[in-house]
């Protein structure tokens, strides 16, 4: 849980695998990642995987004129 909510983390931007969005069928998912070039291109990656299969999609960019890896937990401190 990540401040009452279910998360999962991705560690590092060449981690995800394509056949994780099946574990997340049928759920409400919200894509969050670094406010960087990689971060952003996976972000991407991620919701394009998770377009048919989530129940809701939602990807956020918590800092669209950043680009400095800003990240969630920057964003709750």
């Amino acid at each position: 849980m990540f401040v009452g909510l279910p998360a999962i983390a991705v560690p590092g931007d060449h981690s995800w695998r394509a056949e994780w969005a099946q574990l997340l069928a049928g759920r409400h998912v919200t894509v969050v990642m670094d406010a960087d070039g990689p971060g952003r291109e996976l972000a991407e990656r991620i919701a394009g995987n998770l377009r048919d299969v989530a129940q809701e999609l939602l990807p956020v960019d918590l800092a669209p004129d950043r680009d400095d890896g800003y990240d969630l937990t920057d964003w709750l401190l």
